[in-house]
């Protein structure tokens, strides 16, 4: 496990996984529930044809994780059952990065809205992750690389 996706209410952490060091990319098929109260470690697969990378994993509303796949949508991961229990069409299919410093899509969270970097497009669409619609989209003059949420 790499990276670490937290709640502050909740006792599961969301975390990448990988488990093949020759494995050749960025994308990952896999990934990991670390109960912090009963201390236990699960690896659960996504979903079917299924990738991602690190940039792709939020969490948000009621302690769901939020998974962007390369089949363009959004999957919502009950970390307490380990299922996948949605799915929301957000943007085009997509292939991992040559490297990770290329820009791919991306998501991020704010409240009940994600963030959906989408640079085949050089667009940022805005997610309501209650229920799964697409709120906004604003086009740039560029594509959308790293993205980070600030409010003030």
């Amino acid at each position: 496990m790499g990276n670490a996706y937290v709640s502050g209410t909740n006792p599961i952490v969301v975390g990448d996984y990988k488990n093949d060091p020759d494995a050749e990319g960025y994308l990952l098929e896999a990934m990991t529930l670390i109960d912090t109260a009963a201390e236990t470690y699960e690896v659960i697969p996504t979903p079917e044809g299924v990738q991602y990378t690190y940039r792709d994993v939020v969490r948000g509303p009621d302690d769901l994780a939020y998974v962007l796949g390369t089949d363009g949508a959004i999957h919502v991961l009950d970390p307490a059952t380990g299922e996948f229990t949605d799915a929301w069409p957000v943007v085009d299919p997509w292939e991992g990065p040559q490297e990770w410093q290329d820009p791919h899509p991306a998501l991020t969270v704010s409240g009940d809205t994600a963030y959906v970097a989408d640079p085949a497009k050089n667009s940022v669409h805005a997610v309501d992750l209650t229920t799964g619609d697409v709120t906004a989209t604003v086009e740039l003059s560029a594509a959308p690389n790293e993205m980070v949420v600030a409010i003030g």
